[in-house]
This record gives C-alpha cells, structure tokens and sequence, in this order.
C-alpha cells in the first residue's frame, strides 16, 4: 500500500500455509488515519470466506492501532483468483470537519418560511461528498 504510511499494510495468502485455509490480513499501525478498502475478486474458483464476509464484494474499515482478517477456505486444492483493491486512507474526523466548515456550502434550513438555526454544510472532495448537519436550537 502506498499512503505514506510505513506501519499500514496488506498481506494475502492462499497457498503459503498448505493448508486448507488462506486469508487477507490488514494492519494499521498509525496513530490517526482510518484505512478503507473496498475488496474485488473479479475470480474466486474453488474457496470461499468465512462468515461474516461474502465473496462477492466486501468492504473492510480499520481504525489506527487495529488489524482485521478475512479467513478463506479451500474447497478442493486447486484454486483460481483474481483479486484487486480500491483503498482510501483517511485522516481524522476534526480535521474533515475543520475544512467542512470552512470551505463547505452553509445552507440554513427554512420551514414553513421560518428560517431556524439549523445549518447543513455541503462540500465534494474530488469523488467524496461530506455532509455535516448542526443544529444550534435550544
């Protein structure tokens, strides 16, 4: 992975253990930034993952200090993959919500023509769109 971050990293094995079993194992070892990866297996012959995970299509999300795993099982010895990664790393909620509010569309919200102290702030973030509601009303 390549987030600037030496401590966050990926592993994948299917046959190193000659065993039945294989995984993917994350592990984010800095101090704030959240890493998100969405899992694709565009080929997957011959094994399956374990509950709670689907093959299909699996999304994982590991806080600083965390790991995660995904246990694989074989099915007969002979297997087939193909497998690709979209991955985000992100850092703190503070920082976001600084930027949100300083940089983000402030719209108050209005009902029956009466304006309330209630304000929904609106930013994208080249494919991201951050949306934060704060409501000052007692």
């Amino acid at each position: 992975m390549d987030h600037n971050e030496p401590e966050v990293f990926r592993c994948f094995s299917m046959d190193d253990s000659n065993c039945e079993y294989g995984y993917i194992f994350w592990y984010n070892g800095s101090e704030e930034g959240v890493l998100e990866e969405k899992v694709i297996l565009d080929e997957s012959n011959n094994f399956k993952a374990l509950p709670p995970y689907d093959l299909k299509d699996f999304r994982v999300k590991i806080s600083p200090g965390k790991n995660k795993i995904i246990v694989f099982k074989r099915n007969e010895n002979k297997i087939a993959w193909k497998i690709s990664y979209k991955s985000r790393f992100s850092f703190g909620e503070k920082e976001y919500l600084e930027e949100i509010y300083e940089k983000g569309k402030k719209i108050q919200v209005v009902h029956n023509q009466v304006p309330y102290d209630i304000w929904i702030y609106t930013m994208y973030g080249g494919s991201d769109f951050y949306f934060v509601m704060e409501n000052k009303t007692l």
